[in-house]
């Protein structure tokens, strides 16, 4: 109680002074009309500016759930695409199986301009990551799940010199494998097409969905330009201009063919015979 006098004491002619400025405000406010609406007006602005701002704050504070669950919607929405062209119903599987299921994950780090490039994303084993899924984004096929850990992977991409994906020329019997024999990211080589093929620049190549890693239809890019291999060879040299920037992206789909252990089987039959 000392306390509280002695600092009225010490202080209070400034008490005095803000009470006197409040009750002249007050005044004004109420006996103006002029003054009256100013203040009003002035209040309702500041007031929806202040909720604009918090409103801001709290989006932002939201934005990772919002993303997460983009994603997740859109990793749902591929899942139904890619298993539309499945043909589990007619190879007297359960028409109920889902045989690709599909989640979303985060590039962490990549190499861009190395020869061997790789990958990294940041989900692993207890997110069901398992070596040689496929990886791919909204724009098409990205690469391999090469190694995982815990909570990382590794991703063979399409733009290191290992990489190999068998392609096929869309709505033509011709398949060959992918691969990257340049520094452009863009810029790939389609082997393996017979030189008796019709093929034409512009021709699509999608995925053939053979290796049971990939489903079939998976856009890849375009023909850009093709000429007969040297002498001796039976196929063509051809260009394959993407139609996506690997650099560029940077969420990604994870894709767990639930067959494929099957299919790896029976082919491991057929090499021991």
């Amino acid at each position: 109680m000392r306390n509280l006098l002695l600092l009225l004491l010490k202080n209070g002619v400034h008490f005095i002074f803000i009470g006197l400025q409040i009750l002249c405000f007050y005044l004004i406010i109420n006996f103006n009309n002029s003054q009256r609406d100013i203040y009003f007006n002035s209040s309702r602005l500041f007031v929806g500016k202040m909720n604009q701002e918090v409103t801001e704050i709290n989006d932002y504070l939201k934005l990772k759930k919002i993303t997460d669950s983009l994603s997740n919607e859109n990793a749902s929405l591929i899942q139904q695409l890619i298993n539309v062209d499945t043909e589990t119903a007619r190879l007297g599987v359960d028409s109920n199986h889902v045989q690709y299921l599909v989640s979303p994950a985060k590039i962490c780090s990549k190499t861009l301009n190395l020869r061997n490039n790789y990958f990294s994303i940041c989900a692993g084993k207890r997110n069901n990551i398992q070596p040689n899924m496929g990886v791919i984004s909204s724009y098409g096929v990205v690469g391999i799940i090469k190694n995982v850990s815990n909570n990382y992977a590794t991703v063979l991409p399409l733009n290191n010199s290992l990489s190999r994906t068998s392609c096929t020329i869309k709505n033509k019997n011709y398949f060959g494998n992918l691969v990257w024999k340049s520094m452009n990211p863009m810029n790939m080589k389609l082997e393996g097409i017979p030189r008796h093929a019709r093929i034409a620049v512009g021709d699509s190549i999608v995925t053939s969905g053979y290796s049971a890693i990939f489903p079939k239809n998976l856009s890849i890019g375009t023909i850009s330009n093709f000429s007969f291999s040297d002498e001796g060879s039976g196929n063509y040299n051809i260009d394959v201009k993407m139609h996506y920037d690997l650099s560029s992206i940077e969420n990604v789909f994870v894709i767990n063919n639930t067959m494929k252990a099957e299919i790896d089987s029976l082919r491991n039959t057929l090499t021991n015979e």
